[in-house]
């Protein structure tokens, strides 16, 4: 029988140090088996930006992490999994764009609280800039269930349905021009594609650069595929046979993303495509 919690990827993140290990939790979700994002302005509840965090999945189980990198121009945070290898986490589903007039819905709750939120997106993503002046790219939102206070769901993963693509990290209520600080029905978001692009640990380049190890040593001749530094005829079959295991291993690992390892597939294959056609090409000169 299928787990019903493994179609959810959220993660309630609170201090180790707060009693019960839910007072001021928030939320989060798995980009990959090895960090969580959230809304930057959730960890004004920690106690410091380095203390140690609970990770509680949906099917209760807690693991431990720790804030990682924080992007303060967009108000975003990622938290690293610790040990993130000896737990068998869920691979995170893909990521897409958010489409106006489509579906969403948010299946994470605040401690104490069961509403699930949902609605329609109702803007195309736009240069937003938050009620703390922090800009990043956005889109809007209108939600059905009339709670006021949102604040709690800062944080969430937004989709259209649990399993669907990942469209964005949920991130501020718009309040009402009327004063008073009156609450509105209107959600903003950060888009997927936005947040992933501020954090160096999703960059492919910097993946291939780890891949490729130290330096050889001068004279050493080195056969790796992918390298932008490296001289292309040197791409041996066996060196983009082996590129490309270590693409499909960073993929089933969720380090990178589907479509991050069909692009890489696609270029190493080019260059090797290339290369081919300029060994033939001097042959017949």
């Amino acid at each position: 029988m299928t787990d019903p919690d493994s179609r959810h990827y959220w993660v309630r993140i609170s201090e180790q140090s707060s009693p019960g290990g839910h007072r001021d939790a928030f939320a989060g979700f798995l980009v990959t088996r090895k960090f969580v994002l959230t809304a930057l302005h959730c960890l004004q509840a920690l106690s410091s930006e380095d203390a140690p965090l609970n990770l509680q999945m949906p099917n209760q189980r807690v693991i431990r992490g720790h804030v990682c990198h924080t992007a303060t121009e967009c108000d975003l945070a990622l938290i690293a999994v610790d040990h993130a290898v000896v737990h068998d986490l869920p691979l995170p589903v893909e990521t897409d764009w958010p489409r106006p007039n489509s579906p969403w819905q948010v299946t994470y709750c605040p401690p104490n609280e069961f509403t699930q939120l949902s609605g329609h997106v109702t803007h195309r993503p736009i240069d937003y800039t938050s009620s703390d002046e922090v800009a990043f790219t956005a889109f809007q939102l209108t939600v059905r269930e009339l709670l006021k206070d949102y604040r709690g769901y800062s944080g969430s993963p937004v989709d259209t349905e649990p399993g669907r693509p990942v469209v964005g990290i949920l991130m501020e209520q718009q309040l009402s021009r009327a004063g008073s600080g009156q609450a509105t029905n209107v959600l903003f978001a950060a888009s997927i594609e936005h947040a992933m692009d501020r954090f160096p640990q999703f960059s492919v380049d910097r993946l291939r650069r780890e891949a490729r190890g130290p330096r050889p040593a001068a004279g050493e001749v080195t056969a790796v595929a992918g390298g932008d530094d490296h001289d292309p005829g040197r791409l041996s079959a066996s060196a983009v046979k082996k590129w490309l295991e270590q693409v499909k291993q960073w993929e089933e690992s969720g380090l990178i993303t589907p479509a991050d390892a069909t692009e890489e597939r696609r270029r190493t294959l080019q260059r090797r495509g290339d290369h081919v056609l300029r060994g033939a090409s001097g042959d017949r000169d």
